[in-house]
This record gives structure tokens, C-alpha cells and sequence, in this order.
């Protein structure tokens, strides 16, 4: 992570980013031997053969960065591009923050309802509907 944060400053080209990233590498990859290799691991990585819960996360890892993108640059636009105030940018972004607000309980009870055929159906529904 140092790299990261300093690698502009520090030439993304210089011997100290990549030595820091080189060990960064290293250090993951002993990682990863050790915590296969003991009996009580931090991480247990064997649940990674598991497509299911592999699937699951790459996906939920693609999704958050999705959201955290649009967190990120959407207040961005508004006030660089629109030419919004900070406060008239974060404005504009309460209603779809008050949605989340009221359809996450909501959603966990339609959950604990239907499951997952449920689930899947209501999203097929609602992506036709979004679609037509």
C-alpha cells in the first residue's frame, strides 16, 4: 500500500516502488504457503475451491467497487463539471441515499420470505420491467 500512496511522488519507476512492491508480492505469496501449510490458519484459503463462495465474492468485490466509483465521482462531476456547491451536490444525492435507507429492510424480509428462487424471479421481474 505504500507504493501506492507514494508512488507519484517516489516515480512509479524507481527502485523503491519496486522494491516495495516486490516485497509486497513476496510477502503475500509466503502468506498464502504458511496459512496452507498449518493446522489452525488465520484465513483457511481452502474454502476458495468452493465455486459457489469464490463466485460470490468476485462478484460482491466487482459490485462494491462499482459503488464506491460512483460514491467517489459522482459528487465529483456535480461540482466540477455541473459547477454545484459541495452542499447543493450532496443534495442531489439524498433522495437515491433515502431509497437505500427504506428498501434494505425491506429486501431482507422479502429475503427471509421467498429465498432464493424468490430472489431470482423478483430480479428477473423487476430487470424486464427496468428493460421495457
Amino acid at each position: 500500500m505504500l507504493a501506492t500512496s507514494k508512488g507519484q511522488k517516489w516515480h512509479w519507476g524507481s527502485y523503491s516502488i519496486m522494491i516495495l512492491v516486490v516485497s509486497g508480492l513476496l510477502s503475500l505469496a509466503l502468506f498464502v504457503v504458511i496459512e496452507l501449510e498449518v493446522d489452525n490458519p488465520l484465513i483457511d484459503l481452502r474454502i476458495f475451491k468452493v465455486w459457489a463462495y469464490t463466485n460470490s465474492i468476485l462478484l460482491l468485490g466487482i459490485a462494491v467497487t462499482g459503488l464506491f466509483a460512483v460514491l467517489y465521482f459522482l459528487p465529483q462531476f456535480l461540482q466540477n463539471v455541473q459547477g454545484m456547491q459541495a452542499l447543493d451536490a450532496g443534495l442531489v444525492l439524498v433522495p437515491a441515499a433515502l431509497v437505500l435507507v427504506m428498501l434494505m429492510p425491506v429486501a431482507g424480509r422479502i429475503y427471509d420470505r421467498s429465498g432464493r428462487a424468490g430472489r431470482w424471479s423478483s430480479g428477473c421481474r423487476s430487470w424486464r420491467t427496468a428493460r421495457s
